[in-house]
């Protein structure tokens, strides 16, 4: 029981009001705006959903018992989608544009 009684006590020192003010993202250098967040998690999600469309898609391919690899090649292809995914959803010229829409309609909400 003793250490858990340094552990409380250590934890009453501490100030939750001292570190209220520490903008971690000033200290390190980077301030990111609401709207980049935004613009992040609007591509992310746009991956998921792309990701999401190519595993579907890859799955209606044909395996041929010659180079089937089995669970290794499932989880490979699934990554390889999530990374094209990716790629797709940061492309101005390659994205579904699904990532444009939630971000104008979610900044409409902020607003």
């Amino acid at each position: 029981m003793q250490p858990l009684n340094n552990l409380n006590s250590i934890s009453n020192d501490f100030n939750a009001k001292d570190m209220s003010s520490l903008d971690i993202q000033n200290v390190i250098g980077m301030k990111i705006s609401d709207k980049e967040k935004l613009k992040k998690t609007a591509q992310e999600f746009e991956a998921v959903f792309v990701s999401q469309l190519l595993n579907t898609m890859d799955s209606t391919i044909e395996k041929s018992g010659f180079l089937s690899g089995g669970t290794v090649e499932t989880k490979f292809r699934s990554m390889m989608n999530q990374f094209i995914a990716q790629d797709i959803s940061k492309s101005p010229h390659s994205s579904f544009g699904l990532a444009k829409n939630i971000y104008e309609q979610m900044e409409k909400q902020m607003k």
